[in-house]
């Protein structure tokens, strides 16, 4: 159990200097076991019971000195709402996240004889999560928060076999249930995105979870049958999985807009960009219209290994796995754009998938005893692994084939047509249409398809260790190394992006793509978006495959096992991962768009990965106590954390090669310049009435000059957060009696996380950079005389802007008690 009293203060400072304690919370978790046997020696039961409550405030409110977002600009935005007879909820308060989890496991054995076994065992799994996204530079309204309830239910037969003394057999028959849900906490209402110079301020529903549920079926069946021939002992199986889908994603359904700063949200002038995707049902809009995407896809595997004992000193394990996915249902035609020229040139239809494919796994292990006595062991192997299929990649075809979901994602033009767009408040009489939205182009959908040869995802791999017993203190070491190439990788492709048209001046140089022809005014709104190849269709998100990408770890540990009380152990490993994308979104457009890059996402690069894991060092060590008769025992145990911060990128604020529709995406690496004339600073005006907040370019460029050093561009996941060192510390008494000739344990726990933090404030911090992308330099749109790009910069607050941020509560000690007694 955790609450406020039992975490230390916060990582920053408020407005007046001070470190602050939590607001109220608690950290809840109640458990129970219980088994037996209902006939004794032949069926027997066990039940587990887990409850997990958790509240937290997640900080970030504007004024309290963790937020750069300023209270004035927050209040004005409020009052505006309001008027437009919204209530957005607080903000001005922080926001209490809740997290609650119910778990219920129950098993039955039953021995039906000494060769047959069978257990049924059910799963019940509930979790709720009440969640809201703020940071330093973002901040929600209250009323912004998502409620995500999911519930599992998985149920197992199982038959184990002996048939005689040389087969065996284990067949598994399963079900599970997933189904997941997102809903917004407040009423139905537009989103609304208001830059504040490099601040976000957001309101109204999240705009990915206004519809948004997926429905999870899974029948599976596995079965393993053994032969024990002498030296080898062969396992012959089958996986087959039935997988049924229904998806329900249409993000922006209440219509999303986006403002260039506070007085453009306040006087109701132009947005910059608008985005809506809708309902259509006999080709005609629809608000009221909620399509869901479903379909059914199968998984089959069959598997034969052999586990080879060579000799008493070296042991072989060669098998070969081969899976076929594929998929049941063909998503409908759009006749529109399957008669088109991208998906002629593509070879693509959005009514066909890909065909199924065979998916060959085959590998080879060692395990070598070099002395016969276990001391020096050497092991390895190699192979190609296949992991589960990502179907929710595939599904993107399904939602977006245009027919049942149309979507506008247009940037607003300053002049001409379009340009007396305004905000319309009724979530369900948004402009889906021609009529009264003056935009150009009016209706649009986006497409998703896929690589008629596409391969699911598959990597080589291969390791080697060595364990080595040392001579003394009953220390045993290892080294180990691990390489992975990636065979079938994903790589996503926009067929509707053409091809640059220009280039940056100067020093950076990087491709330009063609716009709407409003290339040259200096605008706030970072120019004008893209001209699509073809205006029918919004992105033509094309899902492929690259063979591109590898990881590697090494890894050297000493561990003592227990022995006299003591245990321990301390290890090292090092990793690096290179990727062409990473594919951490479900949605085919956030897996394209969001990538940072310099040539274009249409021209991804192997870079640093996300999930670049750096250094680490590891050291634990438990000692236990036994006394009064062995009546009672104490433990202590300490784990100390030594890790490299994670990667991250720094780009531009706003779309600066213009690839992107929403033109507001921040993926474009930053060039780093050698002096001032190399950027082009403007005055930044900061949104005040009066000049005496105004930065001139001089003024700006020193506050990037603080930062920068040679001249280069960033590269992807080329900065790191700082490395962080964390120790954690459990005590745990044990108190044994007995009662009618049991023996009983009651266990008390007290453990503190982060003791650095406790022993001094300012040791113990956690960093974190939001989605591992920091947007350094706001890109104000291009000059008319000579095609330039200019740029403003905001300075830094308490001199820590340009810091990743601090977590606010993982860089806080942290302690919770604990009562467990077992019967």
């Amino acid at each position: 159990m955790r609450n406020q009293y039992s975490v230390g203060v916060s990582p920053t400072t408020n407005t007046l200097g001070e470190r602050t304690f939590a607001n109220k919370f608690q950290d809840l978790q109640v458990g129970a076991r219980l088994g037996g046997a209902i006939i004794k020696n032949k069926l027997f039961y066990f039940v587990n019971f887990e409850v997990g409550r958790r509240t937290e405030p997640i900080g970030f409110v504007p004024g309290d000195g963790n937020s750069l977002v300023s209270a004035s600009n927050v209040a004005t935005v409020y009052a505006r709402a309001l008027a437009l007879g919204y209530d957005p909820g607080s903000g001005t308060e922080d926001f209490i996240r809740r997290n609650e989890t119910n778990k219920f496991f129950i098993r039955f054995d039953w021995n039906i004889s000494d060769k047959h076994k069978v257990t049924l065992r059910h799963n019940y799994n509930y979790g709720f999560q009440l969640d809201l996204a703020r940071s330093t530079t973002n901040f929600n309204f209250a009323n912004g928060a998502i409620s995500f309830p999911s519930t599992t239910n998985s149920t197992v037969l199982e038959w184990r076999a002996i048939l005689n003394n040389k087969f065996s057999n284990n067949l598994l028959l399963t079900y599970t249930s997933i189904r997941d849900d997102r809903n917004p906490v407040g009423s139905n209402f537009p989103r609304i995105a208001v830059q504040d110079g490099t601040t976000n301020i957001r309101l109204g529903p999240e705009e990915f979870s206004v519809q948004n549920r997926l429905d999870q079926d899974i029948l599976s069946l596995t079965n393993n049958f053994d032969m024990y021939l002498g030296k080898h002992t062969l396992t012959i199986g089958t996986h087959i999985e039935f997988f049924q889908f229904a998806n329900l994603f249409i993000r922006d359904n209440f219509g999303s807009y986006t403002y260039g700063s506070v007085a453009d949200f306040v006087n109701n002038a132009r947005p910059r960009n608008f985005n809506l995707s809708y309902g259509i049902r006999n080709g005609v809009p629809d608000a009221t219209f909620v399509p869901e995407a479903r379909f059914r896809a199968v998984q089959l595997g069959f598997y034969v290994q052999d586990d080879f004992e060579v000799n008493k000193k070296l042991r072989l394990t060669a098998g070969l796995r081969i899976d076929v996915p594929f998929i049941l249902d063909n998503p409908a035609a759009n006749l529109t754009y399957n008669n088109s020229a991208q998906a002629i040139a593509s070879e693509t239809r959005t009514d066909k998938v890909p065909a199924s494919n065979i998916l060959f796994s085959p590998r080879l292990g060692f395990n070598y005893d070099v002395l016969g006595d276990r001391t020096l062991q050497i092991r390895g192997g190699l192979g190609v692994f296949t992991g589960r299929i990502p179907f929710v990649w595939l599904s993107n075809q399904f939602g977006n084939t245009g027919t049942d979901v149309g979507r506008i994602g247009v940037t607003v033009p300053a002049t001409g047509t379009g340009s007396t767009f305004r905000f319309a408040a009724d979530p369900f009489n948004q402009y889906n249409n021609a009529i009264g939205s003056g935009l150009v182009p009016a209706s649009t959908t986006e497409i998703n398809v896929t690589d008629k040869n596409f391969q699911y995802p598959q990597v080589f791999r291969a390791n080697l260790a060595i364990d080595y017993k040392l001579p003394f203190g009953g220390l045993i070491a290892t080294v180990e190394g691990l390489f992975s190439q990636s065979i079938n990788a994903i790589d996503y492709k926009d067929l509707n992006l053409g091809n640059p048209t220009t280039s940056v001046p100067g020093g950076d140089g990087r491709p330009i793509y063609p716009n709407n022809g409003l290339v040259g005014v200096v605008a706030t709104n970072g120019g004008s978006a893209r001209t699509s190849l073809n205006p029918a269709f919004t992105n033509i998100v094309y899902l492929g495959n690259t063979n591109q990408g590898y990881t590697y770890n090494f890894t050297a540990q000493i561990q003592r096992p227990f022995r006299n009380g003591i245990s321990g152990s301390i290890a090292y490993n090092y990793g690096d991962a290179f990727s062409i994308n990473d594919g951490t979104n479900s949605q085919a457009v956030s897996n394209w768009r969001f990538t940072p890059n310099r040539e274009g996402v249409n021209n991804l690069s192997l870079t640093r990965s996300n999930f670049s894991a750096g250094h680490r060092l590891i050291i634990a060590a438990t000692y236990r106590k036994e006394y009064a008769n062995n009546k009672f025992a104490t433990s202590v145990s300490l784990f100390y954390t030594r890790q490299s911060g994670a990667p991250y990128s720094i780009t531009y604020i706003n779309d600066f090669n213009r690839e992107d529709l929403s033109n507001t995406t921040s993926n474009d690496l930053i060039y780093i310049p050698n002096s001032a004339s190399e950027i082009n600073f403007i005055t930044n005006t900061r949104g005040t009435v009066t000049t005496a907040d105004d930065l001139s370019p001089a003024q700006q460029w020193e506050i990037l000059n603080n930062y920068i050093e040679n001249n280069r561009f960033a590269e992807r996941n080329g900065a790191r957060t700082p490395t962080t060192d964390q120790l954690d510390l459990r005590l745990m008494q044990e108190v044994f009696f007995d009662i009618k000739g049991r023996r009983q344990t009651l266990q008390l726990t007290f453990d503190v996380f982060n003791v650095l933090n406790a022993l001094n404030k300012d040791w113990g911090f956690q960093y974190f950079v939001s989605n591992q992308n920091f947007s350094l330099i706001n890109f104000a749109g291009f000059q008319s005389a000579t095609g330039l790009p200019t740029f403003t910069i905001n300075p830094p607050s308490n001199n820590e802007y340009l810091m990743p941020g601090r977590s606010n509560f993982g860089s806080r000690w942290q302690a919770q008690f604990g009562i467990r007694y077992i019967f």
